[in-house]
């Protein structure tokens, strides 16, 4: 694959990431959790003042390495769920636009 190919499969990806994000801001659900959350951040955000510097460092860089891990799991899982979908299209079609 040449590199401008992986640039125009990048491009496309990103704007159904970008699509994806749009429909799920739309859900009610989506917005209660967000709200919920920022709600529990406050609370959160004092209790955090138990800690020392060196303590709350450790937590923070914890929780923040647990969201970069879940970030780069559901990445490979949506870029999974497109190469199945090519794959599954290729071997529906037959590579020749025929139904097979």
């Amino acid at each position: 694959m040449t590199e401008k190919n992986r640039q125009a499969i990048r491009g496309i990806l990103i704007q159904r990431q970008e699509a994806a994000h749009r429909a799920l801001e739309e859900r009610s659900e989506y917005r209660e959790v967000c709200k919920k959350q920022e709600e529990s951040e406050k609370k959160v955000d004092a209790l955090y003042q138990r800690f020392d510097k060196d303590e709350l460092a450790v937590i923070r860089g914890h929780y923040e390495g647990e969201t970069f891990r879940k970030v780069l799991e559901f990445e490979q899982i949506y870029l999974q769920g497109m190469q199945d979908g090519f794959w599954l299209g290729a071997l529906l079609y037959g590579g020749d636009g025929s139904l097979v």
